[in-house]
């Protein structure tokens, strides 16, 4: 009995860090893996969101195209005109 305890405070304990890791995620515009994804269970999207190096190639990517937003708006360029 106190096996099947410790199993089911692991498997809450588990399920709380993820949605804390999901959270986190989508707080920073983190693309996400999903079970709808071919060949994607739910051991692999654990083993991802508790991958340090996983995590810094999805950093890298999230700041690279909010970077690249930023650049590329035309609400943040600056047009100015030649006298003519």
């Amino acid at each position: 009995m106190q096996k099947i305890k410790s199993y089911n405070n692991f498997l809450l304990n588990r399920k709380d860090r993820i949605a804390n890791l999901l959270h986190f995620a989508r707080t920073l515009d983190v693309k996400l893996p999903t079970l709808d994804q071919p060949n994607i269970s739910a051991k692999g999207v654990y083993t991802r969101l508790t991958d340090e190096n996983w995590w810094l190639r999805r950093l890298r990517k999230a700041h690279g195209k909010k970077l690249e937003q930023k650049i590329f708006n035309p609400a943040s360029c600056i047009i100015v005109k030649a006298n003519t």
